[in-house]
């Protein structure tokens, strides 16, 4: 499980910086330009991440947890409370 979560949660982060440090077309001394990765729909990025903030929320919550070493167990039991009793009198 903390492979799959890592692994999800590197892959998310790479696709969104990627884009970013990739270089942006350059205009060479012919008028020619280069290319280079396409544009990334920032917009729709965020919207995406607003709509699923808790889930994302969540999964940094559990990762965290698991990295930290927390297990997921209940809690211990209370004990049962005492019967009562009435006095005559």
């Amino acid at each position: 499980m903390r492979a799959l979560t890592l692994s999800l949660l590197f892959a998310l982060s790479v696709s969104l910086v990627a884009p970013a440090l990739t270089p942006a077309p350059a205009a060479a001394a012919t008028g020619t330009t280069t290319e280079g990765l396409p544009s990334v729909p920032w917009q729709r990025i965020g919207q995406w991440v607003l709509k699923n903030a808790l889930t994302l929320l969540m999964l940094a919550e559990e990762i965290w947890r698991d990295l930290q070493g927390g297990q997921d167990e209940a809690p211990p039991a209370s004990p049962p409370p005492a019967p009562l009793t009435v006095e005559a009198g």
